[in-house]
C-alpha cells in the first residue's frame, strides 16, 4: 500500500500535484473504460458473451465499433468472459486466405494473435485461458494465457470485393468457440448500450464520477498485471483515493481531488487529441504519418495507449499492421470525400505487401 499525501503539510503545490495526477488517472483509465462500453454496447444481447458474430458486408462510415476499419475485410468479434471457465477456440482451414484473430486484453494491449501469420491457415485448435484458472489443461492443444480475464478478439478474414462474400462467410460460419468445462453457474453481467453514439462519444460525455466508479469497478474486475503497473501510476491512483473496488464511491474522496477529477474529465479529452496530433506533426514525411512503432502494446506508456485508444481502437501490433495518416494533399489542402485522388509510388518505393 503507498502512503497517501498529507494535503495538511502541502500548502504550495497540492493543487498543482493532484491536477497531475488526476490528468494521469484519466490517461490511464481511458482505454479500459473504452473497452467496457465498446463491449457492452456491441452485445445485441446478454447470450452472445463467448459467442462470434460477424460483418456480413464491407465496412461503410456508419460502423463505428472500431476507429478508421479498414475495407479489405470482414469482421468476426467476440467478446470472452474467463472468468467462467476456459474457452475452446476452433479455427477452420481457410485456404491460404488470410486472416487474423487478435486477442486485446481488458486494458487494450494485444497479448496474442491467432493466424496466418502466427499460426498458418490450416484447421486448428487453441484453449483460452484467464489469469485466475487453477484446473487441469488437456496437453495435446496449444494453450493461450490471456492477462485479465475480459478479453476481446476482433478478426478479420481478407475480402476480395462483394462477389467474395459467399467464400468468407462460409470461414465465418467454422469459427467456434465453446466451453472447455461445460458449467451451469454463470456470472451475472451488466446492462448492454442501446444507442446511436460510437463508443468514444459515450466515453467523452461522461462526467468524473461516473468515470472514474466505472474505472475503479473494472480495475477490481480485470486487475492490471506486472507488464503494464508501474509503482509511479500506483502510487498515483492509491493518492488520490482511487482504489479498485465493486463499491468504489467517488463522493468519499477529499474534495481537493474531487475537483481535480472533475478536471481530468472536462480536460482529459482535448489533452489526449493534442499530444495525438503532436504525435502526427513530430512523425511526418511527405505529407504521411506512421508515427506509432510499439503500437497494440503499450506496456506503462499510458500516454501512447490513450492516444491509440482515441484514433486507432483495436489496433494490432505492427507485425500485422501498418497505420499511415494523411489529412491533406500535396497543396496541403484538407482532404474532401467530394473528390477523387491519385496516390503515386514510385516503382523502387512501392510498399511490400503479404496479403489484400
Amino acid at each position: 500500500m503507498y502512503p497517501l499525501i498529507d494535503w495538511k503539510s502541502q500548502a504550495l503545490n497540492k493543487e498543482q500535484i493532484i491536477h497531475d495526477f488526476a490528468i494521469d488517472a484519466y490517461m490511464y483509465g481511458f482505454p479500459l473504460v473504452l473497452m467496457d462500453l465498446t463491449r457492452r454496447r456491441g452485445l445485441l444481447s446478454l447470450e452472445q458473451k463467448n459467442q462470434f458474430y460477424h460483418q456480413k458486408v464491407l465496412s461503410t462510415p456508419q460502423f463505428t465499433q472500431v476507429v478508421r476499419p479498414n475495407v479489405d475485410t470482414l469482421y468476426s468479434s467476440a467478446w470472452l468472459e474467463l472468468n467462467e471457465g476456459p474457452m475452446l477456440l476452433h479455427v477452420p482451414n481457410t485456404d491460404d486466405r488470410y486472416y487474423l484473430l487478435p486477442m486485446l486484453d481488458a486494458y487494450s494491449n494485444v497479448f496474442a494473435s491467432v493466424g496466418a501469420r502466427t499460426t498458418g491457415t490450416e484447421e486448428q485448435q487453441f484453449i483460452i485461458v484467464g489469469p485466475s484458472w487453477q484446473g487441469f489443461l488437456p496437453s495435446a492443444v496449444p494453450v493461450i494465457f490471456a492477462p485479465t480475464d475480459t478479453i476481446w478478439i476482433t478478426g478479420r478474414i481478407q475480402t476480395n470485393g462483394p462477389e467474395d462474400y459467399p467464400a468468407v462467410y462460409a470461414i465465418q460460419n467454422k469459427y467456434m468457440l465453446e466451453r472447455l468445462y461445460p458449467s451451469e453457474s454463470l456470472h451475472a453481467s451488466d446492462e448492454i448500450i442501446i444507442t446511436e453514439q460510437s463508443p468514444t462519444e459515450l466515453l467523452t460525455s461522461m462526467d468524473a464520477p461516473t468515470f472514474f466508479q466505472l474505472m475503479m469497478v473494472l480495475m477490481f474486475k480485470s486487475p492490471p498485471y506486472a507488464a503494464i503497473q508501474s509503482p509511479d501510476i500506483t502510487f498515483k491512483l492509491h493518492t488520490l483515493g482511487l482504489i479498485p473496488s465493486n463499491g468504489f464511491n467517488f463522493y468519499t474522496l477529499h474534495p481537493s481531488i474531487q475537483r481535480a477529477l472533475f478536471h481530468a474529465v472536462r480536460h482529459g479529452p482535448n489533452y489526449i487529441q493534442t499530444a495525438s496530433q503532436e504525435i502526427l506533426t513530430n512523425n511526418e514525411v511527405g505529407g504521411w504519418s506512421m508515427p506509432l512503432n510499439n503500437i497494440g502494446f503499450y506496456g506503462t506508456d499510458y500516454k501512447k495507449r490513450a492516444i491509440v485508444a482515441m484514433n486507432l481502437f483495436g489496433a494490432n501490433i505492427p507485425l500485422d499492421s501498418v497505420y499511415a495518416y494523411n489529412f491533406v494533399d500535396q497543396q496541403n489542402i484538407p482532404l474532401d470525400g467530394k473528390f477523387n485522388y491519385k496516390i503515386h509510388f514510385n516503382p523502387e518505393q512501392f510498399p511490400p505487401t503479404n496479403a489484400f
